[in-house]
C-alpha cells in the first residue's frame, strides 16, 4: 500500500496544481494551504517578533507564518491519521530518483522519523545507509533548509507540535533544529524531488535585516553559535 501523499497548495493557485497533478502519477491529497492574505488567519497569532529580531535580526513575514501554519496544520492531520506521510509542497519537481526513493518510503519511516526529499543547503552530507548504488540516506552537519518535500511519521508531527506554541523561525529552521524538538533530520541524497523556479509565494524580503547595532549583530552571532554547538 502506497504511503499517505499530502500536497500542501493555495486554493488559489490553479495553475501550481494543475504543474503537480501533471507530474504526479501517485495517490495524493491537496491540502488548502493557510492563506497569508486572510486577514487572522489560522495561527497568525503564534509569532513573537519582538524575540525574532533579537535572535535573528529580522522578522517573519506573512508569509512565513502562513507557511508555518500550514504544516503545523498538517502535522495535525497526521495525528489523526496515525501513519507515516509524505508531504509535498506545490512548487515541487520530481527528479529521476524519485521512483526509486518513493518506493521506499513507508519502509524507511519505520527507522526514520523525519526525512527530508530536498535540501537546499547541503552542508557536508554523512552517510547514514545505502538505498541501492543511486541513492542513500543522508544527515547534513548543518540545517538544510527547505520544506519541499519530506516524509514524517506520527512521533515527529506530535513532537513539531508541542515546541511550536510560537513561530520564532521559518518553519524549515525550526524543523531542522533537533535540540528544540529532539526529532533527527535524515534526507535522501541526491535530492528525489527539487523546488521548481516558480515565484515564491513567501515574498522576496525575507530575512531583511536592519537598523542593527553593533551590540544586536554581535547578539545575533553569539545566538547563532549557541545553536551550532546545540544542534
Amino acid at each position: 500500500m502506497a504511503i499517505k501523499t499530502f500536497v500542501i497548495s493555495l486554493a488559489r493557485s490553479i495553475d501550481r496544481r494543475k504543474n503537480v497533478s501533471n507530474q504526479l502519477s501517485i495517490p495524493f491529497d491537496f491540502i488548502n494551504a493557510i492563506d497569508a492574505q486572510e486577514q487572522d488567519f489560522l495561527y497568525s497569532d503564534r509569532p513573537l517578533p519582538k524575540i525574532t529580531k533579537k535572535k535573528f535580526g529580522y522578522t517573519l513575514t506573512q508569509g512565513e507564518v502562513a507557511c508555518f501554519a500550514s504544516h503545523l496544520y498538517v502535522w495535525k492531520k497526521i495525528l489523526e491519521l496515525n501513519k507515516p506521510v509524505l508531504v509535498l509542497e506545490d512548487n515541487v519537481e520530481i527528479t529521476e530518483y524519485f521512483s526509486e526513493g518513493y518506493k521506499q518510503l513507508e519502509l524507511l519511516a519505520q527507522k526514520y522519523d523525519h526525512i527530508k526529499l530536498f535540501a537546499i543547503k547541503k552542508h557536508t552530507p554523512i552517510l547514514i545507509s545505502k538505498i541501492n548504488k543511486r541513492i542513500s540516506i543522508v544527515r547534513y552537519r548543518r540545517k538544510s533548509a527547505g520544506t519541499t518535500g519530506y516524509v514524517i511519521t506520527p512521533k515527529a508531527a506530535q513532537a513539531f507540535i508541542d515546541n511550536a506554541h510560537h513561530f520564532i523561525e521559518p518553519v524549515d529552521e525550526y524543523m531542522s533544529k533537533s535540540y528544540k524538538h529532539g526529532i533527527t533530520e535524515y534526507a535522501f541524497y541526491p535530492d528525489i524531488v527539487i523546488r521548481s523556479d516558480s515565484p515564491s509565494v513567501i515574498g522576496k524580503d525575507r530575512k531583511a535585516k536592519g537598523n542593527l547595532t553593533f551590540l544586536n549583530k554581535l547578539y545575533i552571532e553569539l545566538f547563532r553559535f549557541y545553536e551550532r554547538v546545540k544542534n
